[in-house]
This record gives C-alpha cells, structure tokens and sequence, in this order.
C-alpha cells in the first residue's frame, strides 16, 4: 500500500506531527489500515482519522498507531503537545486553545504561573480528567518571556532516579545551546556544577567547561550521587537560571515518581530558601500503581505553607455539552450530550472516546465501549479476588447506590468475605462513596466493565437476587425493577413490575414512558405462563397504551396499535 490521503493544514506545529507521522507510515512499510486496525482492535475508519482527518487525534489512540508502527512514543508525545497549543501569532501573543468548562482552573492554573511564587501547586484528579490538557492550555497562553522546563515521570519496572529532574535540566540545556544553563553554573560555587554533570553528562561532554567548575577532588566519591550537595546543587541551579530569565517547571505525572524525585521536590518545598521557581505538577488520584509511599508524600506536603492543590472535577453536563460541541464543530443534536454524560460522568477523556466511536462507527451498537476504553478499564478490573469481584458483580448489576446493609443482604456472601471485597475495590479505587454513605462503583464505565467481563449465569444471578430484594426497599422505582427482571429474561416476574412502572408513569403525567411500558407489557405477555399474576387484563393493556400514545403525540402508532388489537 501507498501513502495514505494527507488533511489540508497550514505550516505549523499540527502539520509538523502530520508529517511525522506519514513519514513514520512510510518507514514502517506502508501497512495497510486494515492490518494496523486488526493490531489496535479498532476499525480502519478510527484509524485512517488519524492520518487524513485535519483535527487532532486523542492521543491514546496516537500513541497505540505509534507503537504499532514501531515509532518513538517520546518524540510523538512533543508533537501531539506542540499540535495541541496554538501557533504564536505576528505580534508575539499565543491565543487560549479552548477547554471545555475548566474556566475556574485555567484561573488558578495561570495565576500561579503569573505570580511567579516560588512553590508548588498540585493539579489532582482521575485518570483522563484533563490535568495534561489543563496545563498545556495555560502553558500556550502564557507570556512569551516565559520559559517552560518540563519534566516527566514514568511507571518504570526499574526505579530510574531523579528523571524528571535530568528532563528539566535537559530542557534548560537545550536553549540557547546550552548557553543559558552554562551561564547561570558559572556564577554558582564550583560545586554546583560539578553535581549537575552527574545528572546531565552532556553538559560536561561539549564544548570545554570553565576551569572555575573543577575541583580538585571530585563531587562525590566514585561518582555517586550525594544527596545533601545533589538537593543543594539543584536548588542553586534552579535559582541562578530564574535570575537570567523568567522561568516555571511543570512535572507530569508526579504519582510515578521515585523515591528521590519525591524527596529532592520535598526537600525544596521544606528549605528557608524555597523551591527558587513556581512549579506545577500533575498528580492522577486513583492510579492502583501509585506506591503508598507516594500516596504518603503527597498527603505530607500538600499541608506545606508554599503547597497547593487544584482538584480537577468531572464536567457537569453543559461541559460535556461544550466539549463535544468544541470535538465536532457544531451544535450537539437533542438527546446526545446527555446521553454520552451519563455514561462518561463527565471524564473528558471517556467523552471524547465516546463520541469518536459515534462519529466514525455510525453503524456499531450505542451502548458499545470503544477498543481503547475496554482495555483501558479491563486492566482497572482485571485479576480481583472472588471475594472483591462478588461485591462487584452485585454493584454492577444494579448500577445503583446501595447500602453497606443492603449489599450485604443481595451479595449472598459471609460478613467477612464481603469487608474483604470492598477493601480490595477500595484499594482500586474502584469503590465511591455518597454523602449517605451509600456505595457504588467509581464510574459508570466501570460498571459496564464488569457486567461486561461477568459470565452470563453470574450476572442474571446478581441481578435476581437484587431484583428481589429490592422490591422491599422503599422508594425503588417500579421501572428499575422491571428492567432488572428483563436484564434476567424472566417475563413472569418483569410482567407486574411493568403494569406498577406504567401507572407510576401515568400518575405523574409521563405518557411517553407510560406507553414505553405498555408496550413491553404487550410484548412480552405472550410468554408470561400465569397471565394472572400480572394485575392487569389483555384489553386493558392494549387500551392504555393507545391512550398513552396518544397522549404522547405518537398518534400514528396508537392507529396501529388499534388495529392489531382489533
């Protein structure tokens, strides 16, 4: 196969990572969309948007081609955060790259930037809740003086010490040639500089440094890092590179960190002196791979006096609106932001995954997951005890908010057992808890994952018990016990529960949903085995559901209705 059709855009940072990208198909043989499709578990249409539609790609579903193509997911990352912050303009401003109900945050976020205070803020919240993007927003519009130092942090499987901050020095070396970091070394005792290089070898490996930065013994013995003149060296690097210029640290993903990064940041926070510039770090709150350690920490410092925390909440439902209407361009049709809310429950990142799956698989199923997010949750889901994945079935089944009482009366398992469950999905964060102290999974999406990975005869039996039970708690919609039994596939019991759903919804004027119920009565009362437990006869089923439509403007199908009862 040839290259793939290319998008219309203009010179700049977004047709840079186009480019790149079709350079790097082309490297990798020029696989077809199919087969590059068959690897992510997706459709060739998701990933032909990626090559040839002109808006940016989510960049988990980038990442993923990436990675299939045998690309460096680093340097593509650059690219997709370059793409995603707009160009700088003939006079030197940026404009605001635009972010769906965020307003309140992007104020915080860019106020701390602007004050210059020497301290921490902590930008916290769930995975895919816009953290990154919220950062990357205020960091493009920010004064072109500014420059930015960034670092990250990695879940690698072997402890790389100090990463994110060799990435900020490394960032720091990479302008002006090296100039500016050299510069500022030079006016700092020779220590400094010697303890830098063992952090970022390159900088000793260029052009001779100044006699000034040797020593006669050498920094530390047999080239280790000591930890007392490392923090020193840091702090005074850091210092003498802000008095050249204006100048703020963002470190990503800061719940990865290792144990150095963590105590060298902690550190700074304590000193007299400060941290020496403002920095801004992202922190995921219900990552199972965070380490209590660093749970610990950021528990211990956020009660420091220059420490403070910016707690991203999901978006409300006109956010949700605003986002998808900012994905696509134009007004959101009636019924889909709500309908993508209540599944997303606000994350951006599900949102935005949600809505490519409609927008480019028209035909697939709506209460389908998209390839990215099943994996995504799956691995949140997978390897739970039996104990904790009981809990979960009887959580999921209803898709509600129960009591500690009430699961424990539906989870059909010994006191024990069920703690043992919770405490292993709490530990997940796989467990919310309301203000009534009623519990429910963490997210819909999750939910659905479960119910998803469950065996059939698991499921309908949770949903059984639940359904019977619930039917002697007060206030249970009769609605909600009808779907469960029709989730079971038992019309002998969802029958009743339909007639009490449909009156219920006539008595508080909803025809449409009274007529929705009649209808399902109708439908399924063919194969109810004892018609008179259902409370209700054949004629007077099929007479209120015309009344119902009828009143629901539906008139064409209560004329149709009429005649097949006739």
């Amino acid at each position: 196969m040839g290259g793939l059709p290319r998008p219309e855009l203009p010179p700049g940072r977004h047709r840079d990572l186009v480019d790149a990208l079709h350079e790097l198909h082309h490297r990798a043989g020029w696989p077809s969309l199919r087969t590059i499709a068959r690897n992510l578990g997706c459709s060739p249409t998701t990933v032909s948007a990626v090559f040839s539609r002109p808006r940016l790609p989510a960049w988990g579903l980038l990442e993923l081609v990436v990675e299939d193509l045998g690309g460096d997911c680093g340097e593509f990352h650059a690219l997709w955060v370059a793409a995603g912050s707009p160009d700088r303009d003939d006079t030197g401003t940026q404009g605001a790259t635009p972010l769906a109900g965020r307003k309140d945050d992007v104020r915080a976020v860019r106020a701390h930037f602007d004050r210059g205070d020497p301290g921490l803020l902590l930008v916290c919240g769930e995975a895919g809740i816009g953290k990154s993007r919220l950062v990357a927003t205020v960091v493009s519009t920010a004064a072109p003086d500014l420059t930015v130092l960034r670092g990250s942090c990695a879940p690698l499987a072997t402890a790389a010490p100090f990463l994110p901050w060799v990435d900020v020095l490394r960032a720091a070396y990479a302008v002006d040639d090296g100039q500016w970091l050299k510069e500022a070394l030079a006016a700092e005792p020779a220590y400094v500089a010697g303890e830098i290089v063992l952090l970022l070898p390159e900088l000793d490996a260029g052009p001779p440094v100044p006699d000034s930065w040797r020593e006669p013994e050498p920094p530390s013995a047999a080239g280790q890092l000591s930890p007392a003149r490392l923090f020193a060296a840091v702090r005074t690097a850091l210092t003498g590179l802000a008095a050249l210029r204006p100048l703020t640290m963002v470190i990503e993903d800061l719940h990865w960190a290792d144990a150095a990064t963590l105590d060298l940041l902690e550190h700074l926070l304590r000193s007299p002196v400060g941290l020496g510039v403002p920095v801004v770090a992202t922190y995921r709150t219900d990552d199972p791979a965070t380490s209590p350690s660093a749970e610990d920490w950021q528990l211990r410092v956020r009660r420091l006096p220059g420490v403070a925390v910016q707690r991203l909440e999901p978006l409300d439902l006109d956010g949700t609106r605003e986002q998808l209407e900012l994905l696509t361009g134009a007004p959101v049709l009636p019924g889909r932001a709500e309908a993508i809310h209540r599944r997303s429950a606000g994350n951006p990142l599900f949102t935005e995954q949600l809505a490519a799956q409609s927008d480019h698989e028209a035909g697939t199923d709506a209460a389908a997951v998209p390839r990215l997010l099943t994996d995504l949750l799956d691995q949140r889901i997978r390897g739970l005890d039996d104990d904790a994945w009981s809990v979960a079935c009887v959580l999921a089944a209803g898709d509600r908010p129960i009591t500690g009482a009430q699961l424990s009366e539906v989870a059909g398992v010994p006191d024990g057992d069920l703690t043992a469950g919770l405490r292993s999905l709490d530990r997940r964060r796989l467990l919310s808890t309301g203000p009534s102290k009623e519990i429910t999974l963490s997210h819909p999406l999750i939910a659905e994952s479960v119910r998803r990975r469950s065996l059939p005869i698991e499921l309908a039996d949770a949903q059984r018990r639940l359904a019977d039970a619930m039917a002697a708690w007060p206030g249970v919609p009769a609605a909600e016990i009808a779907g469960l039994w029709c989730s079971v596939g038992d019309p002998d019991q969802e029958a009743p529960w339909r007639v009490r759903a449909a009156q219920s919804a006539a008595s508080t004027h909803a025809a449409h949903l009274a007529a929705d119920h009649w209808l399902r009565l109708l439908e399924i009362w063919p194969r109810v085995r004892d018609v008179e437990r259902i409370g209700a006869r054949l004629v007077s089923a099929h007479l209120e559901a015309i009344v119902a439509l009828e009143a629901s403007g539906r008139v064409d199908q209560a004329i149709e209705l009429s005649r097949q009862a006739l």
